[in-house]
Parts: structure tokens; C-alpha cells; sequence
């Protein structure tokens, strides 16, 4: 509990430091919202994919998400990821995996968005379900063993690198906060971990 408040405390302090960020190339263009001279508003879709580990076992996951962008420097939307693990032992009739996927509300807010490289911080909070999954050898087919449902906290901190005008590349890392997760034979936290992921983002920032 104490890792949580010290991240969404630094990700607090991070989000005031991306509306505090000012250059010389942006003066005349960033205000605050009480006294906006000039709001810049933006689109993007973001596509990503990236590995993690859960319950020890290797896992890809992928996700996209579609925020607007405010001034710039700060998006709101929704998105989500999907992930899935290695079959634990593939000698096995009846091996087990672990599957699912989870969304919600997502605040990104970013610094020094007019450099070429800079930072972004998003932020998802939302629900998904999991399963576990067994390999029927002779029905060849995936049967869901047990399967619930969670609720999510994942902070993540994202490098990005501006292409072109409309096209941007991040590569970042998060962690996942999860509740209320019950599967026979897991433990409860066992989708709480960081995973890496790569991200191509398109549009109007």
C-alpha cells in the first residue's frame, strides 16, 4: 500500500510539472485553463504491444488506446490491453494458461511535448476478467477452467520519440495494481507486475 501512495504521489507531482513546463518555443502558446488566450485540442490513437510476466510465466500482451489532447500536454481517453501466457507444460493432456484483458479511463500527462524526445505518464484505472485456461489435447481446443472478475490500477512512464508531424513511437514500462482477483490454484496477486511494451501513436497532439 505504501509503493501505491508513493507512486500516485510522484505521478501527481509529475502531472503539475507537465502543466508547470514552459520553453522558449512554447510561451506564447501554453495558458492555463482559467485564463486561456489559446487551447490547443488534439487526437491520437495508440496501438501497442509488449511482454510481462505472470505467476512467473512469460506473457505478450497488446492494447490501444484514443485520448484527447489538451494544450498538449495532457490526454484523456480509454483504452485497454489483452495478455496471455506460455501453456505450463505443453507433455501434459491438460496443461494450464492464464488469459484475459482489462479497460478504462486513461490520463496521460506529458512533458515537454514540443521537444523531439520527451516524457509521457499515463495512467489507467479501470476492470477486466481473467481465466484459466486448460489444453484439451484431444478436442484441440482451449476449455475455461475458472475465471474472474478485477478492478486495475496500472501507472506506467513512457519515452517518446516524434517522427513526423502525426506519428509518434514510445517505449515504456508500468506496473499493474490489481484486486479482487480469485483463480483455483493462484495466487490473489498474481497479475500484479511491470511489463515493457512498445507503442506507435497517430494523430494530432
Amino acid at each position: 500500500m505504501k509503493k501505491t501512495t508513493l507512486f500516485f504521489a510522484a505521478f501527481l507531482f509529475c502531472s503539475m510539472l507537465g502543466y508547470a513546463q514552459k520553453d522558449s518555443s512554447s510561451t506564447k502558446e501554453f495558458h492555463t485553463l482559467l485564463g486561456n488566450k489559446k487551447v490547443s485540442h488534439g487526437v491520437y490513437l495508440g496501438l501497442s504491444a509488449g511482454i510481462t510476466q505472470i505467476n512467473a510465466q512469460d506473457a505478450l500482451c497488446s492494447g490501444g488506446r484514443l485520448l484527447w489532447v489538451i494544450n498538449h500536454g495532457f490526454g484523456i481517453g480509454f483504452g485497454g490491453n489483452g495478455f496471455t501466457t506460455q501453456i505450463d507444460n505443453w507433455d501434459s493432456p491438460n496443461s494450464y494458461g492464464i488469459s484475459g484483458g482489462y479497460g478504462g479511463l486513461i490520463l496521460e500527462p506529458v512533458i515537454a511535448p514540443r521537444m523531439p524526445i520527451h516524457l509521457s505518464f499515463p495512467v489507467l484505472f479501470g476492470i477486466g476478467g481473467v481465466a484459466k485456461t486448460s489444453n484439451n489435447w484431444e478436442n484441440f481446443d482451449y476449455n475455461p477452467e475458472d475465471a474472474d472478475v478485477f478492478l486495475i490500477a496500472e501507472p506506467g512512464a513512457e519515452l517518446e520519440l516524434s517522427l513526423v508531424k502525426f506519428v509518434r513511437i514510445a517505449f515504456g514500462t508500468s506496473y499493474r495494481f490489481t484486486r479482487n482477483v480469485h483463480l483455483s490454484g493462484y495466487p490473489s496477486d498474481l497479475l500484479d507486475n511491470f511489463s515493457g511494451n512498445i507503442t506507435i501513436k497517430i494523430g494530432k497532439f
